[in-house]
């Protein structure tokens, strides 16, 4: 069994990890090798810290974050933001977006302008 000190210091890793790599695909299995515990122990990880977020909702919501900034703040095209926040395409990317934020990437950027 882990000791609190060590859960702490792991689940800090986990989330260090996904803040530093969440534009790249990261599944259970990629953090579960890269900190060499199963995937298991990862969602156990999360439940444990209480933070209400799964490691994938915490990918997604950092992935929004960045996606809303750079809709509000830059001219670069939905594909290339798409890209930036880890997405496979801009399909993706935009139902994904449509989903959580009720609005298209575009239409979001059309309003606050």
């Amino acid at each position: 069994m882990l000791k609190l000190s060590t859960i702490s210091t792991c689940f800090n890793g986990i989330c260090n990890y996904i803040r530093n790599n969440f534009e790249r695909e990261i599944s259970l299995k990629t953090l579960a090798d890269e900190f060499g515990i199963t995937p298991e122990t990862v969602r156990r990880q999360f439940k444990k810290a209480d933070t209400g977020l799964t490691p994938g909702e915490l990918i997604a919501r950092l992935r929004f974050q960045l996606a809303v900034e750079l809709l509000e703040h830059t001219e670069a095209s939905i594909a290339e933001i798409a890209r930036r926040c880890g997405y496979k395409d801009q399909f993706t990317f935009s139902r994904a977006f449509k989903r959580t934020m009720k609005v298209s990437p575009l239409h979001h950027r059309q309003t606050v302008s």
